[in-house]
């Protein structure tokens, strides 16, 4: 069966690295969109609430050194995949 192409599944084994590609993800969508409220039509799902707290955690800590204007490797790779600003991730974080 295939996938609607507004979805996407990531699988792999333990620390390979899926909390960290799960955030990077969420925080593309936020930062493209110009929907302020786009946060609320997301659904990532993990398998432990460990997991989805760890997810939530690191959401929030680069939202926070974004809006700090505070650069760190997860903002290297947002600006390279959306081909989006550093001002304009700044300012949207």
């Amino acid at each position: 069966m295939e996938q609607p192409s507004n979805f996407k599944v990531y699988s792999a084994s333990a620390g390979s690295g899926k909390t960290f590609t799960l955030v990077k993800e969420y925080l593309k969508i936020l930062i493209s969109s110009k929907n302020p409220y786009v946060f609320q039509q997301i659904l990532a799902i993990t398998f432990t609430n460990k997991a989805a707290g760890e997810m939530k955690e690191r959401v929030l800590m680069n939202l926070h050194l974004f809006a700090s204007q505070e650069a760190n490797d997860m903002l290297e790779l947002l600006e390279k995949e959306t081909e989006i600003e550093r001002a304009r991730i700044f300012s949207r974080a």
